[in-house]
């Protein structure tokens, strides 16, 4: 009786790990206020901290262009 061959699963590889080397901008809050208010605009609240994030699709843009930074 032959053997059966067992189909194995591709293994998955893990990426080597990230550099944890990442120093953020000096000026991270600043960077932040500025593109929270480019992306809501006039809906900002004068506390731009409190701008709610209800809105997908806002939501959405604010995060790529931070990511892209």
């Amino acid at each position: 009786v032959p053997a059966k061959e067992e189909r194995s699963e591709p293994s998955l590889i893990c990426p080597p790990p990230r550099s944890r080397s990442y120093l953020p901008p000096e000026d991270l809050q600043s960077c932040l206020e500025s593109r929270v208010r480019e992306v809501f605009g006039p809906s900002v609240p004068e506390d731009w901290q409190q701008t709610p994030l209800r809105e997908s699709r806002l939501k959405h843009r604010l995060l790529a262009q931070l990511a892209a930074e």
